[in-house]
């Protein structure tokens, strides 16, 4: 945010300092102190006759400039700057503020924030901030100034000359000012007198300068001339002043040593003459080059022919001397005979490319550094292990790639290196991207002049290994230490012994550790007399890897042990040791004799367990594993099922023939084998046998599954018990309970039809018994109807007679016939859809529900129905207030003639049992909840065809 320069409120006439004007120095009467002008006319008139009466110079201007802002602005500190790269400002000169340093004001940059001598700068007008102001912390400079002392205006002007920045001030003033204006006119005033009086400085100085270079030049010139000629004739390398048509004008005498010539003769030859054929065109060229300007010099090897003949190679080194005007006067030639150079650099570029292959093919981090350990080259394994290419490494410091840590780590061991020559150390390298790489530093000071060869070996891998040898060595020792068997470790050279012994050899043998360490021979002392020869051949054999013996402990005990090792090879793959783990197997051995007698027992129980199933009279099926990969079977199974189980038959394939009641195969997921296999029980199941040209032989079937002493199947086993009597019973059941229920009908009609006549007479005691016959016909006849609907539910012959059907509408009906005495409360949850039901036998369903409720009921109490739809369809759900079912009760309720209460209440207990049946006939589902509130009767009823939710 820019500020501009703010103007104080007109001066009340109670404040104390209202009114007064600016002091900006002793103005005198009569000079025109008072008026603004007049101010800045008395600042500018002393600046300049300041200035006049000093020295020009750049320090004498800014002294100047510093004692004029103390007088004419009563500045507690100022602050001249210049401007350092186009952006910011450094500070160069200041008046005031701390001795012990200026945080916050060296450099003024726009990255460090706003400052208000940087918007002097780019505005080029004064700037202006008070102290008390908010917008004091805007400005760094200003802020930092205010806290240096007591300042209460910040101001900031440029210096400007001939349109350029030379400056900036920024001055700090103790006081609050009048008026704001007068005191930006008067610094911009002084800043415009001095920006010109700095640069006139500025510009003197570089004048004296000038002709102070100027005299120096004559002086050097005339003394490069007799340097010149001390030069060619004292030079330790050939020289010549060649004219343009390539004669020689001077030659020194080294020249003519190289070309065999005397200085007389060769400055009548030309440098044509003495040049090798085959090199003369090239040094035409380049000499015509030179002429033309194309080139200032140039260099170039060749070779001369001296006066013997002979081919010497040599440096030529040429330039051109031109006048004032640029026109080419002669060529300066230096000559340096390279002919032994030659067949050096030729050894040398031999060696250089066997170096060369060495350095980069090496597997070690090799860099080459100067005293300041700045790379000056670097091999590719080097720049593997920095993560850098060459080129980026070539100039950095090898400081700069690693953390201040290892820095540090590195500045003692390479000051040690120039006095010592040499250094080999191992350091872990943090890197900046937070690698950390273990290295063997090795250094060679001086190793080529001035420049210190490193090579880093990488030892990450060997750092690991020895980790891992170490944590390998502690487990092995914690192992060892802790484990009940005894692990121990020989060695075969020089001679046997043992090189350690776990202290657990004390727990199995009772002889100490230190005994076996003093006698290596321990071993074949205590071992059993049978087993010496063994144990003997064990130890000869140092590939014998595991030993079985009987050995005698310190309290004479026998005791089983045994031996399993491995052996240590040395580098050609000889033996040269064993370890080896030695375990108390005496209680294995025991139980071992124990196992084979009970394997024995086992054998016979399962002898007979086997005969028993075989001559049971029940089928009894074996599915062995945990998918009945194999089928055993006795033989009253074989009989029932048609044929024994083929040889690693499943069990799914064996029970193929099973069938539903109704004569539909069952899937293989739906036996009870299966279902055991999945850790289900079935329990008397009944299935029918279905066999080709055969009727159907009905059977029982329960299964469940064979665990081990983890619950995890190992199996299952099934029984198939022939029922065809049973069945044979059942039907001559429900064949005599329907002629029953028939024959029982027509005396029934008649009994009901009398009585209904007899209870047209006005003689109250008839009528009453009359009623009772009525009751008591209607009772039975309902009960030989539940007779007749539970043996259709046996049969599975219930006959419905479904269809789209209002179940609201179906309730509240049933509701009004039971003749409930206004108990009955109906609630329709939402929308209803219709379902598909025989009204009939719903409503038969629902009079059962409502009678048991009114029976079981608390008397009075209310009965509500609930209608509603769920994802079965529609539930029907019957509640009445009374005592709670107890939880084992539940399960019987829906069985056939159950009755859970006694006492007066009516009945055989075949109303839920048939209300099951019709429910289920209508592919719904029907059950009871009771608790403390009563109990609920609910069953469903699947939607009709395009009413499902």
């Amino acid at each position: 945010m820019s500020l501009a320069a703010k103007r104080e409120p007109e001066a009340s006439a109670s404040g104390p300092d209202r009114g007064k004007p600016l002091a900006l120095g002793a103005a005198k009467p009569g000079q025109g102190a008072e008026r603004p002008g007049g101010r800045v006319a008395v600042a500018v008139g002393e600046s300049v006759a300041a200035l006049a009466a000093g020295a020009c110079t750049a320090g004498f201007v800014i002294d100047t400039l510093f004692l004029q802002l103390e007088r004419h602005l009563d500045t507690r500190s100022s602050f001249l700057y210049r401007p350092a790269d186009g952006r910011s400002l450094r500070l160069i000169d200041h008046r005031g503020g701390p001795s012990d340093g200026l945080s916050g004001l060296s450099v003024l940059d726009p990255v460090h924030g706003p400052a208000l001598a940087l918007e002097a700068v780019a505005t080029r007008s004064c700037r202006s901030v008070e102290a008390a102001a908010p917008e004091i912390d805007a400005f760094v400079d200003a802020r930092a100034i205010v806290s240096y002392g007591e300042v209460a205006f910040v101001i900031a002007a440029p210096l400007l000359a001939a349109g350029q920045v030379l400056g900036v001030v920024t001055c700090g003033i103790g006081h609050a000012l009048v008026d704001h204006d007068e005191a930006q006119s008067v610094l911009a005033a002084l800043a415009a007198v001095f920006a010109w009086a700095l640069d006139g400085a500025r510009a003197q100085e570089r004048l004296l300068e000038h002709i102070d270079d100027l005299a120096r030049a004559q002086e050097v010139l005339r003394n490069a001339e007799e340097r010149l000629n001390r030069t060619i004739d004292d030079a330790p390398i050939g020289m010549a002043v060649v004219g343009l048509d390539g004669r020689f004008l001077r030659v020194n005498r080294v020249l003519c040593d190289i070309v065999g010539f005397a200085r007389e003769e060769l400055e009548r030859l030309r440098f044509q003459d003495i040049t090798h054929p085959e090199d003369v065109e090239v040094d035409m060229e380049q000499a015509a080059r030179l002429i033309r300007g194309d080139i200032e010099r140039y260099q170039l090897a060749k070779r001369y022919l001296r006066k013997t003949g002979e081919v010497v190679d040599v440096m030529l080194s040429a330039s051109m001397v031109r006048d004032a005007r640029g026109i080419p006067l002669h060529y300066i030639s230096q000559i340096e005979d390279i002919t032994e150079k030659r067949r050096i650099e030729d050894r040398l570029r031999q060696s250089e490319r066997k170096h060369h292959a060495i350095f980069h093919s090496a597997r070690e981090a090799i860099v080459l550094l100067d005293e300041h350990m700045q790379f000056v080259d670097a091999n590719p394994a080097a720049c593997a292990l920095f993560h850098e290419t060459r080129e980026a490494l070539v100039g950095r410091q090898m400081t700069s790639l690693v953390t201040p840590t290892t820095a540090a780590m590195l500045e003692a061991p390479w000051q040690r290196l120039s006095v010592q020559g040499e250094l080999d150390l191992e350091i872990t390298l943090h890197l900046h991207d937070g690698s950390m790489i273990p290295v063997e530093l090795g250094a060679r000071a001086h190793f080529v002049p001035g420049f210190h060869l490193l090579t880093l070996r990488d030892v990450t891998r060997r750092k690991r290994t020895e980790a891992a040898l170490r944590l390998s060595e502690a487990r092995f020792r914690f192992l060892a230490e802790n484990a009940s068997d005894v692990v121990y470790q020989v060695s075969f050279k020089p001679y046997r012994r043992f090189e350690y012994v776990s202290p657990s050899v004390y727990a199995l043998t009772g002889y100490p550790v230190e005994q076996w360490y003093a006698d290596p021979d321990i071993g074949a002392k205590i071992a059993h007399e049978d087993d010496r020869e063994t144990y003997a051949r064990f130890r000869r054999d140092p590939t014998a890897e595991s030993l079985l013996m009987r050995f005698y402990r310190k309290n004479g005990e026998l005791a089983w042990v045994e031996i399993k090792g491995t052996t240590i090879r040395d580098e050609l793959g000889a033996p040269i040791g064993l370890i080896a783990v030695a375990r108390d197997i005496t209680e294995r051995k025991r139980a071992e004799q124990e196992r084979e007698q009970l394997l024995a027992q086992m054998e016979a129980d399962r002898s007979r367990l086997l005969s028993v199933i075989e001559h049971s009279p029940v089928g009894i099926v074996l599915a062995v594993g945990p998918k009945g990969e194999r089928t055993v079977a006795n033989r009253r199974a074989a009989e029932i099922l048609g044929r024994p189980p083929r040889p690693d038959e499943v069990s799914s394939s064996y029970l193929a023939p099973l069938c539903d009641p109704s004569g539909k195969t069952l899937a293989a997921e739906e036996h009870a084998v299966a279902r055991a296999l999945r850790g289900e029980e079935t329990r008397g199941r009944e299935l029918v046998v279905c066999r080709p040209y055969e009727q159907g032989l009905p059977v029982l079937e329960s299964a469940g599954p064979i665990r081990d002493a983890h619950g995890h199947v190992l199996g299952a086993i099934a029984t198939y018990e022939d029922i065809t009597r049973l069945k044979r019973l059942e039907q001559l059941r429900d064949e005599w309970s329907s002629i029953v229920a028939h024959e029982l009908r027509q005396p029934l009609t008649a009994i009901a039809s009398h009585a209904a006549l007899l209870a047209r007479t006005d003689e109250p005691t008839q009528k009453r018994r009359a009623e009772n016959i009525s009751q008591s016909a209607a009772r039975l006849n309902r009960l030989i109807g539940d007779l007749l609907d539970t043996t259709r539910i046996d049969a599975k012959q219930l006959e419905l007679a479904p269809e789209p059907t209002d179940l609201p509408s179906l309730v509240r009906g049933a509701i009004e016939r039971a003749s409930l005495g206004g108990r009955g409360v109906i609630e329709v949850m939402g929308d209803v859809p219709r379902a598909l039901a025989d009204p009939t036998r719903i409503e038969q369903v629902l009079g059962n529900l409502l009678s048991n409720a009114v029976k079981y009921g608390a008397p009075g109490a209310p009965i509500r129905v609930w209608v509603e739809r769920t994802g079965e369809g529609v539930r029907i759900s019957v509640h009445n207030q009374g005592e709670r079912i107890p939880a084992e009760d539940i399960p019987r309720l829906f069985q056939r003639f159950r009755r859970l209460h006694k006492g007066p209440v009516l009945g055989v207990g075949l109303g839920l049992y048939v209300c099951r049946g019709i429910v289920e006939a209508h592919g719904g589902r029907i059950w009871v909840e009771s608790d403390e509130a009563g109990t609920t009767f609910r069953f469903t009823v699947p939607a009709a065809e395009g009413e499902a939710a």
